[in-house]
């Protein structure tokens, strides 16, 4: 399945921006800042951490973006 695989080679994506998010944000507390001052876009990468499961059920992909 087409979706699966390119689901299986951006993950990595996910999980590194995830990191560097988690990195950001310990340095924005060390130096005091009381708001994010580095952008952390891990959140737009959800998708990529479901299951071969629920992507191979999904029919519609771009629905899902176009709410």
């Amino acid at each position: 399945m087409v979706i699966w695989r390119l689901v299986e080679i951006l993950r990595p994506i996910h999980l590194l921006l995830e990191a560097m998010a988690h990195k950001a944000s310990e340095y924005e507390k060390s130096q005091g800042k009381p708001i994010m001052i580095i952008p952390h876009y891990e959140d737009f990468f959800y998708f990529l951490l479901a299951d071969k499961a629920t992507i191979k059920r999904r029919k519609r992909w771009l629905d899902i973006f176009n709410n």
